[in-house]
């Protein structure tokens, strides 16, 4: 086994990855393939920058360096090759290059695809005819790509045989039964089938070049669990589909025109008698309330079919939509009508993000299965929180009544079905209703999921996007975000065999005892409690060594557990914080919020401290839970005087620690040491005390902090509290300043996004505040 037991995307570190897109005029899209290798269920791939510390299994990145800790690890291997993982392996091959290459064994082509565009007028204007895109971004830009055809010898044994257009042909797939090395970017290639580049001002039209990768994708991740668990590796694979299923349907409604009273009565009683829901998406200036009760009372999902042009106006339709329901939309299409502005790409789905959205019925390629999509606003791609869902088809060509897909999704949805794809029909309900119902009574839909999108979406989000995997000395740990919604089977593959898993609904948590072969469930909810007894052991330890009894360590304690898991959950809701972050936690302490944070979000956390007495405890609880170590650290840091790091974290949180920094230039110092840790994009939340509140939060005087610094510390000591001059508290105000001339931008006050408010005035004058910006 390896040290690091859970499998991982093993990447170059993010200052490599920055110089090689430089140098490539390219994104390094490999670096957000574990949304792939998550989509084929197999758990808790997770990437690692650079700093993946011993022995290691998993997914190595192309231009990764060889590491001589892997030397036996079971890795799956993309070219193109580091000249050490050449020299390590001994690997010989013969480059050339193609845009495309035939793979024989899987009959399937593999490259790069391309999409056709077109203009969307305003209203009573023609569209424009269809035209190929050509990405204005060149990073974007793919063509021909590298392709190393392998000599076999007695060590290296042939998988796959490829052939490019021009007839070359040779081995692009070897293995040594410990590693299997791809001889082209397959990556790189499939995440870019997993997304489209911002389209500019043009909106999607369709397809030009669809070249899938699905099936390549499979055949890969069964190699994968092969190999690693044939190494004594542990390997977690959850089936595609809940329980007793094997594909799913969701039906899309584009409400865009009124339907008839009769029409939606008939459709709705269609949906009863087959028991399946479906998804209305309601432009919000046709959206009315009675109708969206209605279709809600028979369970059907309301989301939104939006006509924004920028990410303010998505997040203002989405409000004004939720206004009306009541309750938070959690899936959006947009308008390809006139006087919208269609589908743009990478674009929307980073508003869609930015604005919370839970998944995206847009992308246009079919992947089969639901996935995540991907962010590259901190400058280097990766998986993202938004989900993809299956590629609609669409039944409907035009509004006259013959102008529809029937007979083309009668043959073609069949065979999805079989092949355990999440298919999707769209329709609008106030044309082709007839064509609609035929459809649906021909399709057999005996072990098929029939759900709305979000569900399927929230689904596989919770078990696959957002699960997390840790080793536990003999146990394997599986954990969720939420309670699964839907009953998951999962096989649970070592050296000693397989064996499969039944994980029923509401779970949060799933162990596998590797020495008996048993799984236990957990429902408990609370990520946090199990760690509980140790905090509080190391707490009363440190008080007591300091010569203070448990009594006086009771307000530590609460803060530590009590208060513990609703204060990390709102910072992660504030930055959105998920598995795939990498954040800094300064002036940790004694490192339990750093432990909550990654529990509640699954992101990896650095914290830091100048106080070594408190990173001891840290370390502690590190050396109680050694599960922790892959994805917690401590280190000892001055933030004022140093940054922790350049261009390294995607999120840098300061739990109630800034009112510690006296001074306006130290606090600037601190700011901008910030800044220069932040990858492009990068985010940062501060929570701490708001001095427009009356009382002081450690001497508990009122207004003891509104006086000037010298009288207000004279005072807390006359009356026997303590010193307030090693205090600096910073306003909303003047922080929300400060960050703005530190390059920052977004910055919002929670709750509510502003410090004012003439609704509920009583926020500003809250004990505590957070406060977040994003690096410009």
């Amino acid at each position: 086994m390896t040290a690091n037991s859970v499998p991982a995307l093993i990447l170059p570190s993010r200052q490599e990855i920055l110089r090689l897109q430089e140098h490539e005029n390219a994104w390094y899209l490999s670096g957000a393939f574990d949304l792939v290798v998550r989509k084929h269920g197999l758990l808790g791939v997770d990437p690692f920058y650079g700093d993946l510390r011993g022995a290691a299994y998993g997914f190595l990145g192309r231009n990764t360096v060889w590491r001589s800790e892997w030397e036996n690890s079971p890795l799956v291997i993309e070219a193109p090759l580091d000249a050490s993982v050449c020299a390590a392996l001994d690997v010989k091959c013969i480059e050339t290059s193609a845009a495309d290459i035939f793979l024989e064994e899987l009959n399937i082509g593999c490259g790069y695809s391309s999409c056709k565009v077109r203009k969307i007028p305003a209203k009573g204007k023609d569209y424009s005819d269809p035209f190929s895109f050509s990405p204005q971004d060149s990073r974007w830009c793919r063509g021909e790509f590298s392709v190393k055809f392998f000599q076999p010898d007695e060590r290296w044994k042939p998988l796959l045989h490829g052939v490019t257009p021009d007839g070359k042909k040779g081995i692009v797939a070897v293995t040594d039964g410990v590693r299997l090395v791809l001889g082209f970017p397959f990556f790189d290639i499939s995440v870019y089938q997993h997304s489209l580049p911002p389209l500019g001002d043009t909106g999607y039209y369709s397809m030009e070049v669809n070249r899938p990768t699905w099936k390549l994708e499979g055949w890969l991740m069964d190699q994968a669990e092969r190999l690693f668990s044939e190494a004594g590796c542990p390997v977690l694979r959850a089936h595609d589909w809940p329980e007793g299923y094997t594909a799913a349907f969701s039906v899309r409604h584009d409400m865009d025109r009124p339907v008839g009273a009769d029409d939606l009565a008939s459709i709705l009683q269609t949906y009863d008698e087959l028991k399946l829901r479906a998804s209305f998406f309601f432009l919000t200036r046709t959206a009315k309330a009675g109708l969206i009760s209605l279709l809600r009372e028979r369970g059907h999902e309301i989301a939104l079919h939006t006509e924004a042009s920028s990410a303010v106006g998505l997040g203002e339709e989405k409000q004004r939509l939720e206004n009306i329901m009541g309750e938070p939309v959690s899936g959006f299409t947009t308008h390809g009508g006139r006087g919208g502005v269609g589908y743009l790409g990478a674009t929307h789905y980073a508003w869609g993000e930015e604005n919370g959205f839970g998944y995206g019925e847009l992308l246009g390629k079919d992947n089969k299965l639901p996935h995540c999509g991907f962010n590259l606003g901190s400058g280097v791609p990766r998986a993202s929180g938004i989900m993809v869902p299956g590629v609609h088809s669409s039944l409907d060509t035009g509004m006259k009544p013959e102008a529809h897909n029937l007979e083309l999704l009668l043959r073609y949805l069949p065979t999805r079905l079989r092949e355990g794809a999440h298919c999707v029909v769209m329709n609008h309900p106030d044309i082709h209703l007839p064509q609609l119902a035929e459809l649906l009574g021909e399709l057999d839909f005996g072990s098929v999921w029939k759900a709305p999108l979000g569900t399927v979406c929230q689904w596989n989000a919770t078990l696959k996007a957002s699960s997390r995997v840790s080793h536990d000395g003999d146990r394997i740990v599986l954990e969720f975000e939420r309670p699964l919604s839907h009953a998951a089977a999962i096989r649970f593959s070592d050296r000693v065999g397989s064996k499969n898993f039944s994980i029923p609904e509401g779970a949060v948590r799933f162990e596998v005892d590797r020495k008996t072969g048993k799984g236990q469930v957990m429902h408990e909810e609370d990520r946090l409690q199990r760690f509980f007894p140790t905090i509080e052991r190391l707490i009363v330890q440190d008080f007591e060594a300091q010569g203070m009894t448990r009594e006086q360590a009771a307000g530590t304690l609460r803060v530590n557990t009590e208060m513990l898991t609703g204060r990390t959950r709102m910072l992660v809701g504030g930055l959105r914080l998920s598995s795939g972050h990498h954040v800094a936690e300064l002036g940790c302490g004694f490192g339990f919020c750093a432990l909550g944070l990654h529990r509640v979000s699954g992101a990896r956390v650095t914290g830091f401290d100048i106080n070594p007495r408190f990173l001891k405890l840290g370390d502690a609880l590190l050396e109680t839970h050694p599960e922790l170590n892959r994805f917690l650290s401590f280190r000892q840091l001055d933030y004022v005087e140093d940054a922790p790091g350049e261009r390294e974290y995607d999120a840098v949180i300061l739990n109630n620690t800034f009112c510690y920094i006296v001074g306006r230039e130290r606090q600037r110092a601190a700011i901008e040491n910030i800044r220069k840790s932040l990858v492009p994009g990068g985010a940062v939340c501060f929570y701490q005390f708001n001095p427009w509140f009356f009382r002081e939060p450690f001497t508990k005087l009122p207004f003891v902090h509104w006086l000037p610094r010298t009288a207000g510390d004279m005072v807390a000591r006359k009356l026997g509290r303590r010193q307030l001059s090693d205090l600096d508290y910073v306003s909303p105000v003047r922080l929300r300043t400060m960050l703005q001339k530190a390059g920052f931008g977004n910055v919002r006050f929670l709750p509510g996004g502003s410090p004012f408010s003439w609704r509920r005035p009583k926020r500003s004058f809250f004990p505590y505040y957070a406060m977040t910006a994003r690096l410009c």
